[in-house]
């Protein structure tokens, strides 16, 4: 129970940057966006948040609008994003700097490691992946009524080409970050409808995602496609297709072999 309340609570904290990054809609949202992340640390910038007042004040927006933004980014209270919010990203920097001193002990061959593991990556992909699979994934994508690609930022960021290669064959396209297929409607998706779902390591799935993931294999409508680093053979069984490429648990170096998958996709599309 306490990794799930720690999960959650990271999610939260990742949801605010995603949405920082990408959702700005207007000039208070923006002023709410960097008085918080000038309260990135304890140590620096303005020191931790203590208060919706105080937010407000740097801020120079109302009180109640600090309140709504809070609880728009998935927080239940001010409280629960005061004390999570500065905690989250010290975790976040003591993860990565005990990741970053195992894999690389001495610095000296850091960046022939890292492009090491991009190529193992690569050729693992090149080795592994059912050719005649994907050419008919990429087929059948080609002959949707409407195509939903699923991901994070970063692999949705990858497949924007294809996405415009599929709608320029007239299959319209959307692209939903992982946050928001939570909230599609599963029952708007029907006859004819493609969901491909990227992804590079399954514990980013959210049990928000399988559920809906769940529901769609039931209507036995919707063609459901996933792209997996990992084998799985329980996520396996939510997908038509399961296309298998990388490293299983090489997590974000899954990246580079999307990238090579969306090109190759792409090209597949002006062959058939």
């Amino acid at each position: 129970m306490k990794r799930n309340r720690k999960n959650q609570s990271r999610r939260k904290t990742i949801r605010l940057v995603n949405y920082c990054n990408t959702q700005v809609i207007n000039p208070n949202e923006y002023a709410m966006i960097r008085t918080i992340f000038m309260h990135v640390s304890e140590h620096g910038g303005n020191g931790k948040i203590q208060s919706v007042q105080q937010l407000a004040e740097e801020a120079a927006i109302s009180q109640a609008s600090v309140s709504r933004f809070i609880k728009k980014l998935g927080y239940a209270s001010f409280e629960e994003f005061r004390y999570s919010f500065a905690k989250e990203f010290e975790q976040l920097y003591q993860d990565r700097e005990n990741l970053h001193r195992a894999m690389f002990p001495k610095m000296d061959n850091m960046y022939e490691e890292i492009y090491g593991r991009a190529a193992a990556n690569l050729s693992s992909t090149l080795q592994i992946i059912d050719r005649k699979q994907l050419e008919r994934v990429v087929r059948k994508l080609d002959n949707a009524r409407c195509v939903s690609i699923c991901g994070d930022d970063h692999a949705l960021s990858v497949f924007f080409t294809f996405q415009l290669d599929l709608m320029a064959r007239e299959v319209p396209t959307f692209l939903f970050k992982n946050e928001e297929i939570q909230n599609m409607n599963a029952s708007s998706l029907g006859k004819g409808d493609v969901l491909l779902f990227l992804n590079v390591c399954t514990d980013f799935v959210h049990p928000e995602q399988f559920d809906i993931l769940k529901q769609l294999r039931k209507k036995k409508e919707v063609y459901v496609i996933g792209l997996f680093q990992d084998e799985d053979e329980l996520i396996k069984e939510l997908f038509d297709e399961y296309v298998l490429y990388g490293i299983g648990g090489s997590v974000n170096d899954g990246f580079y072999s999307l990238c090579m998958l969306s090109q190759i996709m792409s090209e597949l599309l002006y062959s058939l």
